[in-house]
């Protein structure tokens, strides 16, 4: 078998706020929730529709 190299463990930088709020809106956009709305209220047929 091949063995694994261990990897050497690297310092963790703190994320600042700003960095962490990016990521929660980003994963917000991104949820698939989030991506039929958006492809609903982009539509303008399906405004149409309703």
């Amino acid at each position: 078998m091949a063995k694994q190299k261990k990897s050497t463990p690297q310092a963790r930088q703190e994320m600042t706020a700003l960095e962490r709020l990016g990521l929660r809106v980003s994963s917000m956009i991104n949820h698939p929730i989030a991506q039929s709305q958006r492809k609903r209220s982009m539509n303008p047929t399906f405004k149409a529709l309703t």
